[in-house]
């Protein structure tokens, strides 16, 4: 998986970094940190093995994660997408920059439901019932 960091999420003293850091080991999850989306695009070229998810931010300098949705799409990869913005989902959806059925979660979220959140897509959209099924994945 790639999961795409918004900027200033790196270093294992964030919360949402240590949680990245605990899932890869515990639930085999391999985690590829990006600082924007033109890094996060050179690595999604880059990948011989597929990637499963993408956790764009909506908003970000130099390519925002719509644009890089766009580039992901034209390039053909076949990843899973879960947009992240400070922004109400009505708000970027509002604006244009989302779908209502694009998987969104708006920040600040705690890492169980972020978690919950990447099962569901996952999973297709269907919602996790509970803590259990996060574990053992």
């Amino acid at each position: 998986m790639l999961f795409q960091l918004p900027a200033g999420w790196r270093g294992a003293n964030h919360p949402l970094a240590f949680y990245f850091n605990e899932k890869k080991n515990a639930s085999g999850y391999k985690v590829i940190e990006a600082e924007d989306g033109i890094e996060a695009l050179a690595l999604l070229m880059s990948k011989k093995s597929p990637v499963d998810l993408v956790v764009l931010d909506v908003l970000m300098p130099f390519m925002g994660g719509t644009e890089l949705d766009e580039n992901i799409s034209k390039l053909g990869l076949n990843c899973k997408k879960l947009f992240v913005s400070g922004y109400s989902q009505f708000d970027v959806v509002n604006k244009g920059y989302l779908n209502e059925s694009d998987h969104f979660l708006q920040k600040p979220f705690s890492t169980s439901l972020f978690a919950q959140k990447v099962r569901q897509v996952l999973n297709d959209g269907v919602p996790v019932v509970n803590n259990a099924e996060i574990a053992t994945q």
